[in-house]
C-alpha cells in the first residue's frame, strides 16, 4: 500500500517527529554557516588580491612589537607608490551610520541598531606609533568596509570599499616608485613580529 508522506508523518510518534524537526533545523544551521564562511572567505580573497595588485609589498594579520610586551595589530601594512598604508578591514554590512569625530558609529541590518567603536581612534593610535617608528615617512590610514555596506548620511574620507582602492593607488608599483619609502619600509619590517 502506498502511503503520501503525510500519512507516513501521522505514524511517527512524537518523539520521532522531534527529532527530524531539530535535525532539519541544525542542517538549515550548520548550511547557512557553512555559506557565510565561503562568502567572508571569498571577500578576503578578493581583499588580498586588490591589496597584491596596488602595493609594492604588504604584510597580513601582522603585530608591530612596541617593546615592554606592547604589541599593535594591523589586518594590512602595505607599501604603496604613496607610502606606507594602514589597512583596516570592517566586513560590515547595512546602513552605516558615521563621522570622523564621534566616538560611537551605529550599524543598522533589518531594522536592528548595533554601535561599535570608531573605527578610526585605533587606526589614529596605529598610524602615530608607526610614526615613531619611522618619523620621516609618509603614513597613512585607511579603513575598508565590505562592499554591502552603505553609508546613507555620507561616508568619512579614509573609509573605502575594494573597488575604490585601485583608483586611490594605482596598479602595484615598481620598485623605483616605492624607493622613497624602502629605507623606512625595511626598518618597520624589523618590528614586526
Amino acid at each position: 500500500m502506498d502511503l503520501s508522506i503525510f500519512s507516513q508523518l501521522n505514524q511517527l510518534s512524537q518523539l520521532e517527529i522531534l527529532i527530524l524537526a531539530v535535525s532539519a533545523i541544525l542542517v538549515s544551521y550548520s548550511l547557512l554557516l557553512v555559506y557565510r564562511w565561503i562568502v567572508k572567505d571569498r571577500y578576503l580573497r578578493k581583499v588580498n588580491k586588490t591589496v597584491k595588485k596596488i602595493s609594492c609589498d604588504f604584510f597580513k594579520d601582522i603585530s608591530l612589537d612596541l617593546g615592554g610586551e606592547q604589541y599593535a595589530f594591523f589586518d594590512y601594512l602595505l607599501l604603496s607608490r604613496k607610502g606606507i598604508v594602514a589597512l583596516e578591514i570592517k566586513n560590515f554590512s547595512g546602513h552605516i551610520y558615521a563621522a570622523p569625530g564621534i566616538n560611537e558609529w551605529t550599524q543598522i541590518i533589518e531594522r536592528k541598531s548595533y554601535k561599535f567603536t570608531n573605527p578610526f581612534f585605533d587606526l589614529e593610535q596605529k598610524i602615530d606609533l608607526l610614526k615613531q617608528i619611522v618619523p620621516e615617512q609618509d603614513i597613512s590610514g585607511m579603513i575598508l568596509f565590505a562592499e554591502q555596506a552603505d553609508f546613507p548620511k555620507g561616508r568619512p574620507d579614509n573609509v573605502v570599499r575594494i573597488n575604490e582602492l585601485i583608483g586611490r593607488f594605482g596598479k602595484a608599483c615598481s620598485a623605483d616608485a616605492a624607493s622613497p619609502y624602502l629605507s623606512g619600509w625595511n626598518h618597520l619590517k624589523t618590528h614586526l613580529t
